[in-house]
């Protein structure tokens, strides 16, 4: 047999995917969604929230303090 690496790195992948059970592939994804996300800005992340889950944050009408706490910002007021 002479695969070259594509078919190689296919066939690991669909074999692993295939012994996972749903939990992990549940935290697979998990992982790869949060490291994605990791690379968005704050306002990204925010604009993201807003189109597709805004019950996120629509829980209640939240302040720019309540959504820098979300977001792990301190907020410092004078």
């Amino acid at each position: 047999m002479n695969m070259n690496r594509s078919e190689i790195q296919q066939e690991l992948i669909n074999n692993m995917i295939d012994g996972m059970d749903h939990t992990t592939m549940w935290q697979v994804l998990f992982d790869f969604m949060d490291a994605d996300y990791d690379k968005y800005t704050d306002e990204e992340l925010m604009e993201e929230v807003k189109d597709y889950y805004p019950h996120i944050l629509e829980e209640e009408e939240l302040t720019t303090k309540e959504i820098d706490d979300k977001l792990g910002y301190e907020t410092y007021s004078k």
